[in-house]
C-alpha cells in the first residue's frame, strides 16, 4: 500500500488571487455606480435657484421649454429639435407667481393658461444660443430674479428690489424700451 502524503498549503495560487481581485473589482464597480447614480439624481431636482442652468446639457439646436403643471408638481422639458418631452423631478413651491417687465419697466404677473386642461404653473424658455426667459419668480416673501443671458438667479426680499435689478443694465438703471 502506498501512503498518501498531504502537504500543507502556505500560499494562494495565482488563479485564486485573480478570482478574488475580479470579485472585488465587480463589487467596487457596482457600489461606485450606485453612488454616482444617486449623486446625479440629487442634482436633477429642479428648484428656483437652478432653473436657469437646469437643462443646459440637454439643449438642442432648436431650444427647449420647461413647463410645470398642477401647482408645479409635474414638470417636463419639451425639446423642440426631437419633439419629445423629458420628465423631471421638481421641488418648486406650489404657489409661485411669475412676473416679466413690460415696456414701462413695471412688473406684470404672467398668466400661463392651461395645457390639456391642466393649469400651467410655470413656463420657461431656453434658447439654443444660451439665453433664456427673463423673469422674476415670487415664492411667499422671497423674489428671485432670473436673468436672460449671463449670471445666476438672484434672491431679493421685495418685488421692487428685483424689478430694479432687472432694469440695471451696463452699470446704470435703464428703461427697457431704451435697451431694445
Amino acid at each position: 500500500m502506498s501512503k498518501v502524503v498531504y502537504k500543507s498549503r502556505v500560499a494562494f495560487t495565482l488563479l485564486e488571487l485573480l478570482i478574488v481581485i475580479l470579485l472585488i473589482s465587480i463589487f467596487y464597480y457596482l457600489v461606485s455606480a450606485s453612488f454616482k447614480r444617486d449623486k446625479k439624481s440629487n442634482q436633477r431636482v429642479l428648484t428656483i435657484k437652478n432653473i436657469k442652468d437646469y437643462p443646459l446639457k440637454k439643449l438642442s439646436t432648436k431650444g427647449a421649454e420647461l413647463i410645470c403643471l398642477n401647482r408645479c408638481q409635474n414638470c417636463f422639458i419639451y425639446d423642440y429639435s426631437i419633439g419629445k418631452t423629458i420628465d423631471i423631478k421638481s421641488s418648486l413651491p406650489k404657489k409661485l407667481k411669475a412676473y416679466i417687465l413690460n415696456s414701462n419697466s413695471e412688473a406684470v404677473q404672467i398668466k400661463f393658461g392651461r395645457l390639456h386642461d391642466n393649469p400651467i404653473c410655470l413656463r420657461y424658455r431656453y434658447y439654443p444660443n444660451g439665453s433664456s426667459s427673463e423673469m422674476i419668480i415670487e415664492d411667499k416673501d422671497t423674489y428671485y430674479y432670473i436673468p436672460s443671458y449671463f449670471g445666476k438667479t438672484e434672491q431679493y426680499s421685495s418685488l421692487l428690489d428685483a424689478v430694479n435689478r432687472a432694469k440695471w443694465i451696463d452699470g446704470k438703471f435703464t428703461d427697457k424700451s431704451d435697451y431694445y
